[in-house]
């Protein structure tokens, strides 16, 4: 039986260390989140055990957190503990304790009920233009003969030009603050300028105003110009290119072009406007980091990608694969100077080593999986933080070899769908196409989603059926699920013509994954054997396979769990619809259908409403459910935390990434 007084107490303590966001579209004002945690222990007529914790919320402000302790023994006694905190970032006070009376019970929980309810008031990105503000020159930064070590679970190989990099390591020059790009996040979620001075869109397209005199890191090379940004999107937009959101450019626009020395223009594509270029163009994720057109020119795209050169406020001085990255702070930056002299990013792809590197004080900042949370949370001087707007994370199952749509778009030569795939239907029979849903349906309900948030998310995850949504979603709608049902699998599994079950390969990936996912992913291959599928797992490095789902040679054809999928944004479904669609994006999770193009459309035509562009989308999770085709199997979604040494101050994260940590949100704990 899992240990309640160990879950109990990790629960109390997450509540105050850890806030649980629902990762969802960017707010212009603050929201009030209300969470309720009911939980009972009961031995049938003699002890009650109830705990109920109540927190409300408002984002970068305060957190008010109530907890009521209620231990009864009917005719005997009754034990009431109230806590009640105020929290400000970095400091907690607790305002008011009243215990009645304490008293220890020793007897054997016989039943164990906990009740969560979550209410959230959701608001979408509003895209605005704020003023920078210039950092306070007196203050000294950075520190002098500061250091911060971040242990990660891979730092990749030395590569970091847009076109060539993988997508799992294109992000790191943005989130160790290398680069920097047009547009940042603004303190609301709106956008700010960055390399952009100012810009205007309109119905013809967007008009970039530069900022002039961004320095480079190597004065040799001057300052930043309106070359360098073209040649930025143009070519890391290039045939061939790994980047998704930059490649969207050459999509999106046409007719773009040099005006003045710090001007550029962007005109809408043949689709018209598209609220993508958010996307291409803002840092974190996948934005397009600006880079140097004469130094690619003079050292080549080789040198140029691993001895690499940005304008952000650090410099990599070294990047041995595999192994570690050397930064230095850039002294008096044009933006923000750092507050850390030097930065390593050490490889440590064991979770427990980079926790015993934390707590031997080896270490300032790592992630941590949700199983080991109570590893650290009573750990003196280890905090447990979160980015302001984490992108949730998941246990999503690609059913690769669906590959429907029977005429090609453009130059793309598709595949047909690998029909000797069990949970592939043949996309010219309609009665097959049933007979692979009903295997895909049998997957589904063998996965008891339940134990899985119990006891390897500490309760604090959130049950996922469908994809990119989940049932803590205010979008979520009931009939979407299903409960966890082993015979009814079995009656799935036999309608879709394997009642003994079959050999299944699945991919789980190692290297910039999260060990949560892989834990999960672990989990369920018992629950799936139960039913009689005979689970052959390959764990072979991202990198190795990751162009597969890139529609490259060869198609991505078994099944893999990814991590990605979990509640977005409104912005990044026009990334996520194009799944549906052939050459809609450069990568896709296996499935194309015809009932993309439509859904597609729709939403793009109602973008700019927010009531009406989430209706759009309610088609796409209804294909997605159990009732409709589930092409993709969803799990559970949670948000793993990271940890914070006492070297560490104030966090203030703009992006939780499951793949670096944003170093520009770690302020140093010392200094003035």
């Amino acid at each position: 039986m899992l240990d309640v007084r160990r879950i109990a107490s990790v629960l109390l303590l997450l509540s105050g260390a850890l806030a649980v966001a629902i990762a969802v579209a960017c707010t212009s004002e603050p929201e009030v989140i209300t969470r309720e945690v009911v939980k009972e222990v009961m031995v049938p007529g003699e002890t009650v055990v109830k705990e109920v914790v109540k927190t409300v919320e408002v984002p970068g402000e305060t957190v008010v957190k109530e907890v009521v302790k209620t231990v009864e023994v009917p005719g005997e006694t009754v034990i009431k503990e109230v806590v009640k905190e105020v929290e400000v970032p970095g400091e907690t006070i607790v305002v008011e304790k009243e215990v009645i009376k304490t008293v220890e019970i020793e007897k054997p929980v016989e039943v164990i009920k906990e009740v969560l309810k979550e209410v959230e008031v959701v608001k979408e990105v509003v895209i605005e233009k704020e003023v920078m503000v210039e950092p306070d020159r007196s203050m000294v930064r950075p520190v002098p003969g500061s250091n911060l070590t971040i242990a990660a679970k891979d730092v990749g190989p030395p590569g970091w030009h847009r076109p060539v990099v993988p997508t799992s390591y294109g992000i790191m020059a943005n989130m160790l603050g290398v680069s920097e790009h047009l547009l940042d996040y603004g303190l609301e979620g709106g956008l700010v300028p960055v390399i952009a001075r100012d810009f205007e869109v309109n119905e013809t397209g967007i008009t970039w105003t530069l900022r002039p005199g961004v320095p480079w890191h190597d004065p040799a090379y001057g300052t930043l110009n309106a070359e360098d940004v073209h040649w930025s999107f143009e070519n890391g937009s290039r045939e061939g290119s790994l980047s998704t959101f930059t490649s969207w450019y050459r999509d999106d626009f046409q007719n773009m072009r040099i005006v003045d020395d710090e001007t550029i223009q962007w005109d809408w594509g043949e689709s018209g406007p598209t609220i993508r270029y958010i996307q291409t163009t803002r840092c974190c994720t996948g934005g397009t980091p600006i880079e140097n057109k004469d130094y690619y020119d003079d050292v080549g795209e080789e040198t140029h990608s691993t001895v690499w050169m940005g304008t952000g406020p650090y410099r990599v001085t070294s990047h041995v694969g595999d192994d570690i990255i050397t930064m230095e702070a850039v002294p008096n930056h044009w933006r923000k100077t750092a507050d850390w002299e030097s930065v390593r990013v050490i490889e440590v792809p064991e979770q427990s080593t980079r926790i015993a590197l934390m707590k031997g004080g080896q270490a300032d900042v790592t992630d941590v999986g949700m199983s080991l949370l109570d590893q650290v949370v009573n750990e003196e001087g280890i905090r447990l933080v979160q980015g302001r707007y984490p992108l949730k994370r998941g246990g999503i199952f690609y059913m690769g070899g669906n590959w429907q749509i029977q005429t090609p778009a453009g130059d793309h030569e598709l595949i047909a769908a690998h029909v000797e795939n069990p949970w592939v239907g043949d996309p010219n029979d309609e009665d097959d196409l049933e007979r692979a849903r009903n295997v895909r349906r049998a997957l589904s309900f063998a996965i008891d989603r339940e134990a899985l948030n119990e006891h390897i998310l500490f309760g604090q995850g959130c049950l996922a059926w469908v994809y990119t949504i989940d049932s803590c979603n205010p979008h979520w709608q009931e009939r979407w699920g299903h409960p966890y049902d082993v015979e009814k699998a079995r009656e799935y599994l036999a309608l879709g013509g394997f009642p003994d079950g079959f050999e299944m390969p699945l991919y789980i990936p190692t290297g910039p994954v999260p060990d949560t996912m892989i834990e999960v992913a672990e989990a369920i291959i018992p629950m799936w054997e139960e039913i009689g599928i005979d689970v052959k797992v390959d764990k072979s490095a991202w990198a190795s396979r990751e162009q597969e789902f890139f529609r490259g040679e060869p198609m991505f054809r078994d099944v893999a769990v990814v991590p990605w999928g979990g509640n977005n944004q409104l912005v990044y479904y026009s990334d996520y619809l194009c799944d549906l669609i052939d050459t809609c994006t450069k990568w896709n999770s296996g499935y194309d259908h015809p009932i993309g193009y439509d859904i597609h459309k729709n939403y793009s035509a109602a973008y700019d409403d927010t009531a009406t562009a989430w209706e759009s989308i309610i088609p796409w999770w209804e294909f997605h459910s159990w009732q409709g085709d589930l092409p993709v199997l969803n799990t559970v979604s949670w948000v793993d935390p990271y940890i914070v040494g006492p070297r560490v101050g104030m966090v203030d994260m703009v992006e939780h990434s499951q793949y670096m940590v944003h170093l520009a949100g770690l302020s140093i704990a010392t200094g003035p």
